[in-house]
């Protein structure tokens, strides 16, 4: 049986997932993905301190919506 098979969103051909265990790994990650997003862009993060880490996330997400 293949994976994800009795999901209501079955796994799609093309589709990929990383899983990227902490910062130094997924900032950079995420920031690139931010950039390079062309029609819309799901992020999901909890526990975001105001910082110099929120500010580079905040001029990245302004720049895209431009």
């Amino acid at each position: 049986m293949p994976p994800f098979k009795n999901y209501k969103f079955p796994w799609r051909q093309g589709n990929y997932f990383a899983n990227l265990v902490d910062s130094a790994e997924f900032f950079p990650r995420m920031l690139a993905a931010i950039d390079s997003a062309r029609e819309y862009l799901l992020l999901e993060m909890y526990l975001v301190a105001s910082g110099a880490v929120a500010d580079r996330f905040i001029n990245a997400l302004l720049a895209a919506a431009e």
